[in-house]
């Protein structure tokens, strides 16, 4: 008899965390040649550009009828992904989401260009999935892309982002949205977390599926130590995020002191500038006082940069300036 498999993408889209393509062509190498239906189910923010093509590549490829859930939010590469169905089942309270391709970079001025176009020629390929699945055009495709755009069950299938509607589902999967602009009201909870389901008691002590979907990336060890303690959802997703915190503040903490050692800093490193530390210019200065105003205000770190990027047009262009003037080294960050 054919065999049927089921390949759950829960989390964000990430080598590092086992959700990328090479895990996933594992497991189809694992379930053999006979398999004739693969069953995508997506709860997921996206990840990276890179692995988001090649699971949809890597699914478009195999002989077997795909049938794609969204079983709570397909967004970014998600959505990119859950196009390689050839069926497509989203839940009534479901959402998919389509948006630009993003990146933070620094560096010199012809670095900025190289991004910019191979951001333009990601834009072009994307553009050319959803505009193949769904049979809109492909401007239109673009204009959403443009304007970051989050549809209902209703209007993914009017879009033909999706073929039908199921019941909807209540989960208890939760991740980070901060970094969009216009997630919708409904999915929104405690800073932009998917909330938790309407069904779990949350005085219960969590089972361990509840804690690996509540605290995505967490390592095993955290986990155990979670369900030793009977943590609930809530409080195992609080230490979580009090945990991640601060390892973001040791890192931040580290590069700052590497870059204050001679002939590290980023920013030249011998002195001068008129900013706090050695070969900080003003334009840094602004920079890391509007970035902190923002992650004061509760605004997740990479949310921050981007939202000052876009409020203060041309800061970016001097800061780097600065940078070069100081023979700094650019630096280009992953894509996502």
């Amino acid at each position: 008899m054919p065999a049927e498999i089921e390949i759950l993408l829960y989390e964000q889209i990430d080598a590092g965390l086992g959700t990328g393509a090479k895990a996933v062509r594992q497991q189809l190498a694992a379930a053999g040649s006979d398999v004739a239906k693969i069953h995508l189910r997506i709860n997921s923010p996206g990840g990276q550009i890179a692995e988001g093509l090649a699971l949809h590549n890597t699914l478009r490829a195999h002989p077997a009828r795909v049938i794609g859930y969204v079983d709570g939010v397909a967004a970014s590469m998600a959505s990119v992904v859950l196009m390689a169905a050839d069926e497509i089942v989203i839940a009534q309270n479901g959402f998919i989401m389509v948006h630009n391709p993003m990146n933070a970079v620094e560096g010199e001025a012809e670095d900025l260009r190289d991004v910019a176009e191979l951001l333009d020629s990601i834009k072009k390929r994307i553009v050319e999935i959803y505009a193949t699945r769904t049979r809109l055009d492909a401007a239109e495709v673009a204009a959403m892309m443009d304007a970051e755009t989050w549809m209902d069950s209703e209007e993914a299938v009017a879009k033909g982002f999706a073929d039908r509607v199921a019941e909807p589902l209540k989960l208890a999967a939760t991740f980070d949205l901060s970094r969009f602009e216009k997630v919708p009201k409904q999915l929104v909870n405690r800073g932009g977390k998917v909330p938790m389901s309407e069904t779990t008691n949350q005085n219960q002590p969590a089972t361990i599926d509840q804690l690996r979907a509540a605290c995505q990336g967490a390592d095993p060890e955290f986990l155990l130590g979670q369900l030793d303690a009977r943590a609930t959802i809530e409080q195992a997703r609080d230490a979580w995020f009090t945990r991640r915190e601060k390892q973001l503040r040791e890192r931040e903490e580290a590069l700052e002191a590497k870059a204050k050692k001679p002939g590290n800093d980023p920013l030249g490193g011998h002195g001068g500038g008129k900013g706090g530390r050695a070969g900080t210019g003003e334009a840094r200065v602004e920079w890391d006082r509007l970035v902190a105003e923002k992650k004061q205000a509760g605004v997740a770190a990479a949310r921050a940069v981007s939202l000052v990027n876009r409020e203060n047009p041309g800061l970016r262009a001097r800061m780097i300036r600065e940078v070069n003037e100081a023979a700094g080294r650019p630096v280009v960050d992953d894509f996502e």
